[in-house]
């Protein structure tokens, strides 16, 4: 958060003590929109080529093996230019199946996970 906008998100505790944030809290009102935003501006000229996002999901794909690695590390890149950190042991890597979004996605098929009928 800019230094002009931290006064914002200030809050006090019962001891009479103020805080305020310095980094985009999730859960704030706009936050999703702003990360969403911001993750376009960083994921530029990728997106749909070699990669979906939605918030901080990124699935990147390739025709084949070695594509998927060589766009794996672009998007590396892109996100080291702009101080994005990837979390390793959060992170599934060369994988022919996945489940991102309620969706199992393969080299095969792509369906949805989960099915909720809603009746009124």
């Amino acid at each position: 958060l800019s230094e002009k906008d931290r006064h914002k998100t200030a809050f006090a505790d019962g001891f009479g003590n103020l805080y305020q944030y310095r980094k985009m809290q999730q859960g704030f009102k706009n936050s999703s929109a702003i990360f969403q935003k911001g993750m376009n501006i960083v994921l530029q000229g990728l997106i749909n080529k070699v990669c979906f996002f939605y918030l901080d999901d990124i699935l990147i794909f390739g025709e084949t093996l070695d594509e998927l690695k060589k766009n794996e590390q672009t998007v590396k890149n892109c996100l080291d230019k702009f101080k994005l950190i990837v979390n390793d042991e959060k992170s599934i890597w060369g994988q022919t199946e996945i489940e991102f979004l309620g969706y199992k996605i393969s080299l095969i098929r792509f369906y949805q996970l989960k099915v909720v009928h809603l009746v009124f």
